[in-house]
Formats: structure tokens, sequence, C-alpha cells
């Protein structure tokens, strides 16, 4: 049989918080609590990786189980969070040399690091280095994304509570809409890194009659002629053949082409576009600039009406 492992045990939050990751939290201190002959000590990092680094911890093992239980249902990163990329250890074992000093002066032998793409990246060359080192530890990823977008999991937790918020927003932007006599185009942007999880989350909103009209995901090329065939045929209706007034589009990348297409369909339409804090929507023209340039493409005239108002998903 092989032998049990003994040691304390370190866990930390990276990237961006969510709804649930707290909850992610507490399940590895709780039972972590209830085999105190293994692990002996629990610590958190604050602020990641770079707790580490700075030697600075939270000891769990002072803290109440009343506090504990509270991590269940509290929001946010309770320990702080952090966005710090190792570089690999053969290119500059600085990093490395100081998170070795510091679990061994911690006899830290179980490593749980808690986010997305980037941590688990953090996880890998952590525990590359440990082998090459020869310093036996457990080094585990626990999935944290709202992209969804991890290999080897069925949903990642802090998914599906950023989904609902983004099915609530589209069904609230199609409210706002009904208060104007005058129809006109929304451009959600909504993030997901590479992956089409959020975007197509969306969808969700349409069973209750407010949804967007036209969905892209990034993993699906995308092509401009497609979209101005789309954005009409999306606005008919068995009334004559009649152009809905208000239309929504849903994208999660691949709309960066849109600001040079030169078409116009039916009246002039506010194009209204949620979601944009940096230039990335517009390949990489100022937001205003891009904005003014997606009121030409979609054929509104003159300034009035259209304008941008910020929607932005933290990641």
């Amino acid at each position: 049989m092989e032998k049990q492992l003994i040691g304390n045990l370190l866990y930390g939050q990276s990237g961006g918080p969510s709804a649930v990751i707290n909850a992610s939290a507490y399940g590895v201190i709780s039972e972590a609590r209830k085999r105190g002959a293994i692990i002996p000590k629990i610590f958190a990092m604050h602020h990641g990786i770079q707790g580490v680094l700075n030697e600075d911890f939270i000891k769990i093992c002072d803290q109440p189980d009343s506090q504990i239980e509270l991590l269940r249902h509290t929001p946010g990163s309770a320990f702080g969070s952090v966005r710090y990329k190792l570089k690999p250890w053969q290119e500059d074992e600085t990093d490395y040399i100081r998170i070795l000093e510091i679990l061994k002066k911690y006899n830290i032998r179980y490593f749980f690091y808690n986010g997305g793409n980037d941590s688990m990246d953090t996880c890998q060359k952590i525990d590359s280095y440990l082998k090459h080192v020869g310093y036996e530890a457990r080094v585990i990823g626990i999935p944290k994304t709202i992209d969804n977008d991890l290999p080897f999991t069925d949903h990642t937790p802090g998914y599906g509570s950023a989904a609902k918020f983004i099915a609530n927003t589209l069904m609230e932007i199609s409210y706002d809409n009904l208060a104007y006599p005058k129809g006109r185009v929304n451009i959600v942007e909504i993030m997901g890194r590479h992956a089409g999880w959020l975007t197509a989350s969306g969808a969700i909103a349409t069973h209750n009659g407010f949804g967007p009209d036209l969905i892209y995901v990034p993993e699906i090329p995308f092509d401009v002629e497609d979209l101005a065939h789309e954005r009409v045929a999306v606005g008919m209706d068995a009334r004559g053949g009649q152009g809905k007034d208000d239309v929504t589009l849903a994208h999660g990348g691949g709309l960066y082409d849109l600001v040079a297409v030169d078409h116009a369909h039916g009246e002039a339409r506010e194009i209204v576009v949620v979601g944009v804090h940096d230039a990335g929507m517009f390949g990489g023209l100022a937001a205003d600039e891009g904005a003014a340039r997606l009121h030409a493409a979609f054929g509104h005239a003159g300034n009035e009406g259209g304008h941008l108002f910020g929607l932005v998903l933290a990641d």
C-alpha cells in the first residue's frame, strides 16, 4: 500500500472572480479539515500565486467553522485574486526558486489552485518544476471560468451564473427596445475568450420571446454577406413580409469586419453597441470611430439616436 503523503495544504484563487468560486474553496477546506492526520494545517494564498511569492498567507486553521460555512454562498474571490503568468522555469527559474523555498518552509504538500486557463497553466508549470527538483507534492487545479472552455470538463463552475446573467441582460435590452417608436439594431459583445458558450447562452432568452435574433459564435467563420441577408430575413414575418423594427445580434467574436460593410436595408436604424469597453470589437479602431462606421454600415444618417453604453462582464 502506498504511503500517504503528510503535509500542509495551500489553496489559492486566480483570474476573474465569479459567483461560485468560493464554493469550490469551501469544498477543499471542509474536506481537508476532515483529514487532520494527513493535512495538519491549511493556508490560503492572499491574491493567488503573488501571495506565495510575497509569503502572504491566511491561516485557515484559525478560522471558525461558521466563517468557513459562509464561503458556500459568498460571491467574488474571498482570498483575493491575481493575474500573474509564470514564465517557463526552463527560461527563468527565479519565481520557482522562491515558490519552492516557501513550500518547504511551510511544509506544503498539497497545492490547490482555483482558476481558468492561465491558472491551470500555472499548476502545470509548478508541478513540472517540483518534479524536476524532486520535491514531492500534489499540485491540483480546480476549474473556474465563466468561459466554459477548459478541456476535460462537463462544465466549469462560474459558467452557469454568467449564462443566466447574459440571458437576463438580453431580455432587458429587448424590453428597452419596446419603449422607442423607432427600431434599432443592437449589437451585443459577449466575452468568452475563443469559445462561444457564453454567446450561445443568449438563446435562453428566446424561450420568453425576448432573445437575440441572430447569434454568432467564434467557432463558426463569420461572413459579412451572410449577415446582410440574415438581417433582412430575420425581420420578415407572416404579416405581409414586413421587417421587424428591432434586431438584436449577440456575438462572441468574428464581427470585426462588420465596420467595413456598406449597405442599407429599409429605413435607417439606431445602432446600439453593448459591451464595448475597449477597441477590440472594432478591429483596433477607437470606440467612437468604430461606432460611427457602424452607423454608416447600417444606413443610419446623422448622429441622432445611436449611442454606446457599456456592459462589462468580468472574466
